[in-house]
């Protein structure tokens, strides 16, 4: 239940920040000023397009993306594996330490206050320090390659980025508007910064989210009970900042339950007998001395 717990903050919280995940996406200045030669029409590729010719966007990073179009052997594939399983763990402590800060930024956003929005991301970006201290991922992934790999692992990640800030540019002139490739750098940036939040809400709490929402569909809760549970859940937030005791998670689940019917309470007591239970791997209190 304490993962539930967990799952009600996080699908309240997060979700409705990380849609800046799927946004318009740029590229890195340099290559928005300086792009790499086009590779010929046989080679493989990461850019798709939809039927009105648009890039389709990846959902996840395009660097790890190009990795599953290469032919390496199992040394390089577990190298590589490495330094991405290494990355997200980090990526997870920063997320998991920082619930109350983009909680703000939720809200910031909501209100439409851009000075807060920069304050806070800025704020933010600094926690990010552990992930800037080993480099970016593609000269990291760059690096554990074979030498023969490099070449085209290098040129898929740039012809992607290429697309995509070639797209932004025939957008912004297509509005009228001046193309600055910094302001499209900057909207790539937020953009992966916002996958990468998103994809590490999806690792910690996709066995929470599944439960939660098989719950929910169990107890069939009305209109009324969830839309309670969730403004209760954002206040917890709130007070406890993201990082509720154990005391406080607990009493989540009994002001949740306090709204719940008689028989939406028995099967939530139901839930809580079957996961304490030995077979299934609960906790059980130690007998006493």
């Amino acid at each position: 239940m304490i993962r539930l717990a967990f799952a009600l903050v996080c699908t309240a919280l997060l979700w409705p920040a990380l849609a800046l995940a799927q946004s318009d996406r740029g590229s890195s200045d340099r290559e928005v000023l300086a792009g790499p030669k086009v590779a010929p029409a046989s080679a493989p590729s990461l850019v798709e397009r939809d039927f009105t010719g648009r890039v389709k966007r990846l959902d996840l990073p395009p660097e790890e993306a190009a990795l599953a179009l290469l032919d390496l052997d199992s040394e390089a594939r577990e190298a590589t594996t490495r330094i991405l399983n290494e990355r997200a763990a980090i990526m997870d402590r920063i997320v998991r330490d920082n619930i109350d800060l983009l909680l703000r930024f939720v809200t910031a956003r909501q209100g439409g206050d851009r000075a807060a929005i920069l304050s806070l991301l800025a704020e933010f970006n600094a926690k990010l320090e552990p992930l800037r201290a080993r480099g970016e991922l593609v000269d990291e992934l760059h690096d554990a390659l074979p030498p023969a790999a490099r070449g085209t692992f290098t040129s898929l990640v740039s012809v992607y980025r290429r697309a995509i800030a070639d797209e932004a540019v025939a957008d912004a002139k297509a509005k009228g508007e001046r193309a600055r490739p910094r302001a499209i750098a900057a909207r790539e940036r937020l953009a992966d910064l916002g996958l990468e939040v998103k994809r590490s809400y999806e690792r910690q709490i996709g066995a929470g989210q599944k439960e939660l929402d098989e719950l929910i569909a169990e107890l069939n809760l009305s209109s009324e009970q969830e839309a309670f549970v969730r403004n209760l859940v954002i206040e917890h937030v709130q007070k406890t900042k993201g990082k509720p005791t154990p005391a406080q998670q607990r009493q989540l689940v009994v002001s949740i339950m306090a709204r719940l019917t008689a028989e939406q309470n028995k099967i939530v007591l139901e839930r809580l007998v079957a996961a304490r239970s030995p077979a299934a791997g609960g906790n059980r209190s130690k007998p006493a001395k």
